[in-house]
This record gives C-alpha cells, sequence and structure tokens, in this order.
C-alpha cells in the first residue's frame, strides 16, 4: 500500500488554523489541501488552506461556492489528473475521531474513485482516511508520516552508515563538491566524482556552488508550491541565479519554465532535474542525480 506524508511545515499551518480557530472563537475550523503522487507511488499531502465557512464549537460548514471555485482554480493551476483534494478539519479540544457529521461529508465525494480526510486536534492527535469508492467501497485509517527539510533522520543516519566507507585519513582539500578520494594512483590518491559524471566535471561548480545552486531551485520550487511566490516572481529568481551561473563560467544553466511547464513537473522531478547543460537541449530525466533522495520526502 502506498505511504502518505505531510511537510512539518504543513502540518504546523493546519496545527496552527486549529489554535487560532480555538482562542478566537471557540470553534472547529476546516480547510482542504491537495496531495500528489511522487515517482514511488507514496502521496503528499501539500498547500493546507481555509476557506470561507461557519464555524462553531461543534461543526464547521465550508462555503459551497469559495469550494467549487478553490477546485477549479486548483485543477487549473496544477493541470494534473493525479491530482486529489483533501479535506482537513479540527476538532480542537475533543478527540480526534470521525463523528457522524464527519462521516457525511466524506460520503460527498464518494462520485470519485477515492478520497482523503483528515481530522487533527489541538494536542496534534489526528485520523488520515483514505475512502476508495470504485470498484468497491472501503475505508481505511492509515498513517500520515511527517517530515522535515535539512534534518538528519535515524534513517538517514543509517544509510550514511551502510553506503559510506570510512574516509581516508589524509584528506587532500578539493576545490570541486562531491568529491571524494579512494584508491592510489602513482603514490597520491586519486579524486573521483560522486553521483553522475555528467554533472560534475572539474571547472563547472567551484566550491559548494553546486550544492547551493541545487538547493536554492529547491527553495523556489517550494516556495511555488506553497504559493508564497507566484510564477513570475520564479521566474525572475531563476533567471538571476542563471546569470549568476553564467558570471561562475559553468556551462550549466536552470530551466526557464512557463506556469503550464512547471505545474507539470515541480511534483515529479528533483531540484537538480531543472538543470542543463548550456547549448544542450533540456532533458528533465537526463542530469537527475537524486540527491535528496526523492524532493526530500523520505
Amino acid at each position: 500500500m502506498s505511504r502518505f506524508f505531510i511537510s512539518n511545515k504543513d502540518w504546523n499551518k493546519i496545527i496552527g488554523y486549529a489554535k487560532i480557530a480555538h482562542d478566537e472563537h471557540k470553534s472547529e475550523i476546516g480547510g482542504m489541501a491537495i496531495a500528489m503522487p511522487d515517482k514511488e507511488g507514496d502521496w503528499v499531502v501539500l498547500n493546507p488552506i481555509i476557506l470561507k465557512q461557519t464555524v462553531s464549537s461543534g461543526n464547521c460548514v465550508l462555503d459551497k461556492d469559495a469550494l467549487a471555485q478553490h477546485y477549479v482554480e486548483t485543477a487549473k493551476k496544477h493541470n494534473n489528473p493525479d491530482l486529489q483534494f483533501v479535506w482537513w478539519h479540527s476538532h480542537h479540544t475533543m478527540s480526534a475521531f470521525w463523528s457522524g457529521t464527519d462521516l457525511t461529508a466524506i460520503e460527498e465525494y464518494s462520485g470519485g474513485k477515492f478520497s482523503m480526510s483528515l481530522v487533527v486536534n489541538l494536542k496534534e492527535e489526528y485520523k488520515f482516511r483514505v475512502s476508495v469508492w470504485d470498484p468497491i467501497e472501503v475505508h481505511q485509517d492509515v498513517k500520515l508520516e511527517r517530515f522535515s527539510d535539512w534534518i538528519i533522520e535515524e534513517e538517514m543516519k543509517q544509510e550514511v552508515k551502510v553506503l559510506c566507507d570510512t574516509v581516508i585519513k589524509d584528506v587532500v582539500t578539493s576545490n570541486y563538491v562531491n568529491t571524494f578520494y579512494s584508491g592510489k594512483a602513482n603514490g597520491r590518491a586519486r579524486q573521483q566524482y560522486l553521483l553522475n559524471d555528467n554533472i560534475g566535471e572539474k571547472g563547472d561548480w567551484p566550491g559548494n556552488d553546486r550544492y547551493d545552486t541545487v538547493k536554492i531551485v529547491e527553495n523556489l520550487n517550494s516556495r511555488y508550491v506553497d504559493g508564497s511566490m507566484k510564477h513570475s516572481e520564479w521566474k525572475n529568481a531563476i533567471k538571476t541565479q542563471n546569470k549568476r551561473l553564467q558570471e561562475m563560467k559553468s556551462c550549466w544553466r536552470i530551466k526557464i519554465m512557463t506556469e503550464k511547464q512547471i505545474d507539470q513537473y515541480v511534483y515529479h522531478i528533483e531540484p537538480d532535474a531543472f538543470f542543463y547543460k548550456k547549448g544542450e537541449k533540456w532533458d528533465p530525466d537526463e542530469y537527475s542525480m537524486t540527491v535528496y533522495g526523492g524532493y526530500g520526502w523520505h
């Protein structure tokens, strides 16, 4: 079965809405999010928002017109048949459970093949339900796993332990990122490149600029996805990075995408796949190095 993920940032946003609604109105609050599949077949819950709604201590009802507009605008923006809408709401100080009203609301999604729903409380307890409507009706509460960018998890520590050989003590300082030394050639350490040789050629990436530049692209993509950056702003920021690469005399450039293109690719390729060699045709698969292990989702 697929796994389901949400970033700490998006999780905290949902809990933040719940806390504010309770502080201001002593009420529940609800909203929508989207879910997108990654290349492994797992799902990531993204972009939680709130809409115009009526709230009370035991209920929240989203405005039908606002909800309809949200469906249309979101589908148009992402233009992706795999996109799924996620309904979420809070139970403030109550337990996280599916009330009769909640189950009725979930039934409203029975016209599709499947749907996802989330209920949380102020203790950050939750239930996340996947409902399959076709070909047979099945409901299952599953684990919603949270992830953080740039956090060293135990799983990552284990990967390092298994995949990394012992570092040679006599380290030679290198000006190029993602290099290591192994073996001997004429009595001296032999420099080799990790990852894809096509993107690690000597002179292309002085210092740690390759790592830093890919990280910048990831941050820009994340801001576009969460709605804090418009396409025009993303485009201008990418142009600035390309100018920086030119000044570095790097052969690499970042693909400047139209809004339709970025909506098509941003959820499915790693940030490094936005790069291409100057003078060559951009191919989202050719230079994908899986720098972060699947966009940092696992």
